[in-house]
């Protein structure tokens, strides 16, 4: 008498196929400091059927797959000498074989105080104009040269990546493009083939009076990200009170939209903000959906339930 095993394996491999195409949901990411594998008897029951199953499932695993690297709190990372690199003892042989992708996913939800910042002495915050995280060298810049040698040192054991996207949610710090240049030329020489994706996402983004007739936060990524050909940027407006609600549709960003000359030619006090079909016109350019995958991002509002001030810098 043949088992069920052995009338499954009696159909063709195209009808197999068929079957695991219905069966399988993809799944596209993995979080590096907790999973040892994407393929748990939860997430894909299939696999934990029987041995010949799984072996014949194995083609299928980690396609378009990712590693997320989440800081909730960059801040921390800083400020506690944090690592990751370590974490990639855990997941499986295979994991870390066929993942072709890695995204550092990162937000900053709290207000910190980087102890060694001159401009926060005594461990509180003063009411200097800029001074809302970190500051300078001391904060937020100090996150991409600390966290690119650890990425290099994961790179042996995720020889199948070709792909490094940093996703960047608005929040409480300050991030100069500059403090960008040299690690992600670093990553660029010491990883072969690597592409390097740089994607901003700013909620109700408003351009500072301070900055208007100069380049603004999105265009000076732009313009250091453009003439790199394996580096892309992209920035993206949402509205928070729709992200809150569940709802993660937006808009993209043509950082060269604020050079054109219907900007220029736009009324300052529309162009302060988005909301006008006048200001939008010239630098929304389609709709975009985008979901935090392993961080969750928060915004402080003023009194009046306004966002406070963009917080990267240029």
């Amino acid at each position: 008498m043949t088992t069920s095993i052995e009338n499954f394996f009696r159909l063709s491999r195209e009808i197999r196929e068929m079957i695991y195409d219905l069966v399988l949901e993809p799944i596209e990411f993995s979080n590096l400091y907790t999973a040892k594998t994407a393929y748990t008897p939860e997430s894909c029951p299939l696999l934990y059927v029987h041995r010949k199953i799984t072996e014949d499932l194995q083609h299928r695993l980690y396609k378009n797959h990712a590693i997320v690297i989440p800081f909730q709190d960059a801040g921390e990372y800083i400020r506690n000498d944090g690592t990751f690199a370590q974490y990639i003892n855990k997941p499986t042989r295979r994991m870390k074989m066929q993942t072709d992708k890695i995204i550092v996913e990162v937000v900053q939800s709290k207000r910190r105080v980087f102890p060694q910042n001159p401009h926060d002495r005594n461990g509180t915050m003063n009411h200097m104009r800029y001074v809302m995280h970190w500051q300078d060298l001391q904060g937020g810049n100090v996150f991409p040269p600390k966290v690119v040698p650890e990425l290099l040192q994961m790179k042996n054991h995720l020889t199948a990546v070709k792909t490094i996207k940093f996703v960047l949610w608005q929040g409480e710090w300050h991030m100069s493009i500059m403090s960008w240049r040299d690690p992600l030329q670093s990553l660029l020489d010491n990883w072969d083939g690597l592409r390097i994706e740089l994607e901003m996402n700013v909620f109700d983004y408003q351009e500072p009076p301070r900055q208007q007739g100069f380049p603004n936060i999105i265009q000076a990524y732009h313009r250091h990200c453009a003439p790199i050909e394996r580096i892309s940027f992209s920035a993206n407006d949402f509205h928070w009170e729709d992200h809150e609600s569940g709802n993660y549709w937006g808009h993209r960003i043509d950082p060269t939209g604020f050079a054109s000359q219907r900007w220029r030619e736009t009324d300052p006090r529309l162009r302060h903000t988005l909301e006008t079909p006048e200001a939008r016109s010239p630098v929304y350019m389609g709709e975009v959906e985008r979901r935090p995958l392993l961080v969750k991002p928060h915004v402080d509002k003023d009194e009046e339930g306004v966002i406070s001030s963009f917080t990267f810098l240029r």
